[in-house]
């Protein structure tokens, strides 16, 4: 199936949830920075089921989204983040999207660099914690939240001087039950004449000691 979530500059964020319980994953989608900021739900078919802006109908610094689980699995939850511009992020409740339930800021209140958002089963419930890093213009911090604004855990995922941006991924990736997190640099390290850049899978029992490790060169 094929679709247009969004007919002008399109998306910077997408993601799969059950957001009503039909036992159907959901796609959420958030808007790209530079237009209203927005997140767009449709079925598996492209049918559009809802739609609303998460900061506003005169944000524009686009929209990072996460679906996460709760111990209560009629109750799923929405992460919004800003992508650019901002580090706040909201948590709204999968059937009330008029009102966050939570409020916070990913980093300091002057960070502008925005955030990447990923949904981090809990290794001790059935519930998710959200997983925070940068999108840009800042040194690759990762942050671990519970749903209520918690810090749970927090790392540099590469060098501290790297200033481009972190993307995001969790899940059990091998046969231990460790959950481990996934971090890819989305721009070069500019530090390098070569353009080398690093992918680093992480374990979060471990925090900054890289499970598995590798470069690449573009």
């Amino acid at each position: 199936q094929k679709f247009t979530a969004f007919t002008d500059k399109g998306a910077i964020s997408l993601v799969v949830h059950d957001l009503n319980n039909d036992e159907r994953d959901d796609i959420i989608v958030g808007s790209a920075p530079d237009i209203v900021s927005e997140v767009r739900i449709f079925r598996p078919d492209g049918t559009l089921t809802q739609k609303f802006f998460p900061f506003g109908s005169d944000h524009t610094n686009g929209v990072a989204v996460a679906g996460l689980r709760t111990d209560n699995p009629k109750k799923p939850l929405l992460a919004v983040a800003e992508a650019s511009r901002g580090s706040r992020l909201r948590i709204f409740r999968a059937d009330r999207f008029s009102a966050a339930q939570k409020e916070w800021f990913g980093f300091d209140v002057g960070f502008i660099g925005g955030l990447t958002l990923a949904a981090t089963p809990n290794e001790v419930e059935t519930s998710d914690v959200i997983t925070v890093s940068v999108a840009g213009a800042g040194g690759p911090h990762v942050r671990v939240f519970s749903p209520n604004g918690r810090l749970l855990k927090e790392w540099f995922a590469f060098e501290k001087d790297f200033r481009g941006g972190v993307a995001l991924a969790s899940g059990q990736l091998d046969d231990d039950p460790a959950i481990e997190t996934v971090t890819v640099p989305t721009m070069p390290l500019y530090e390098s004449p070569f353009k080398t850049g690093k992918s680093i899978a992480i374990s979060l029992s471990l925090q900054n000691k890289p499970s598995k490790s590798w470069s690449y060169s573009q």
